[in-house]
């Protein structure tokens, strides 16, 4: 990552600092944090033979990372038995503890990805799959970027060109045509351009419109504002959108580039955004985490490491306990 920098209220992270350089490769780490789920499963199940034993005490004495990772694992382990993913998980984790824990965790964030990600394709005319971003060109001529797990539906009907942004965010370049309004229909409101390029983004119950060029009309709640370029306005489902104000064009629009910038975000809207780049599901142990505040700067073809630089800037911990399933807790 060339550039990347995490603050918050109690500090300031950077890796110009040194901040956040761990010693053991991403690869060597996931192998470590694999082997210690590996050896807890077993620990779990029964208990060890003497020969098992002896290869477990020496795993752990091979490598102090090995003991590290194994102390991770147990302790999120603990962490992940006290919740209740669903009844089906508690009947499950009476039988076999870990293994249930870890396999309701994964099926469940992942069965709920996997089944929204179906549903986008069954609906999506453009659909922008995890961990890139698509541009299309449209049968009018305009064009559509479309962020990283992001869907548009076409309904292009008589005198009217629609696009319903159904997820995600989506850049549009309008070709004129005066007889044929270009609608953007998102989340119950719609923003019809003036001649116009602009960005809109579904945030979970905001819809952001951000004006690059000229003007759009933003309509939600029965009402309408103007919003001009270089502004913004936003909206929740069945609210009258907010009166324009002063948009920064660089942040809302650094994602066309390969860039996340955060400012004063909340933890949850940063892993919310980083979702759209990573296959998989990123977890709170705990709820209030989600409420902690960070401003950086982040490459988006690599969250995971953007999540690392979190985790260390915020004093937070990072548990891999499967290739899509982190889970982060202090």
């Amino acid at each position: 990552m060339a550039s990347s920098r995490v603050d918050h209220k109690e500090g300031t992270a950077s890796h110009d600092k040194g901040i956040g350089v761990v010693s053991m490769s991403p690869k060597d780490q996931n192998s470590a944090r694999d082997a210690a789920i590996d050896w807890l499963m077993r620990r779990n199940e029964g208990r060890l033979s003497r020969r098992e034993q002896r290869a477990f005490d020496a795993w752990l004495a091979a490598d102090p990372a090995h003991r590290a990772a194994f102390g991770d694992i147990s302790e999120m382990f603990g962490r992940l038995t006290e919740m209740r993913f669903d009844r089906a998980t508690a009947r499950a984790s009476r039988r076999r503890p870990l293994a249930a824990a870890l396999g309701a965790a994964a099926a469940l964030f992942l069965g709920v990805a996997f089944f929204d990600d179906l549903s986008l394709l069954i609906q999506a005319d453009v659909y922008a799959g995890p961990g890139g971003t698509k541009s299309v060109a449209l049968p009018d001529g305009s064009h559509a970027q479309l962020d990283a797990r992001s869907a548009i539906a076409l309904r292009y009907e008589g005198g009217e060109r629609r696009v319903a942004l159904l997820a995600g965010q989506a850049w549009f370049e309008v070709a004129p045509d005066p007889a044929r309004p270009f609608v953007v229909e998102a989340s119950g409101g719609t923003v019809t351009a003036l001649g116009t390029a602009f960005d809109v983004s579904v945030e979970q119950e905001t819809t952001r419109v951000t004006v690059g060029e000229h003007r759009v009309s933003v309509a939600s709640g029965g009402r309408a504002v103007t919003v001009g370029e270089g502004e913004q306005s936003a909206y929740a489902p069945g609210a009258a959108a907010l009166p324009p104000s002063h948009a920064d064009l660089t942040r809302a629009t650094a994602w066309r580039n390969g860039s996340l910038i955060f400012e004063n975000a909340t933890l949850g809207e940063v892993v919310a955004t980083l979702g759209r780049y990573h296959r998989g599901h990123v977890f709170f142990a705990d709820p209030q985490i989600a409420t902690r505040r960070v401003t950086g700067v982040f490459g988006a073809n690599d969250p995971v490491e953007a999540l690392r630089e979190i985790e260390s800037a915020l004093g937070l911990r990072m548990v891999a306990l499967t290739s899509y399933l982190i889970v982060i807790y202090s």
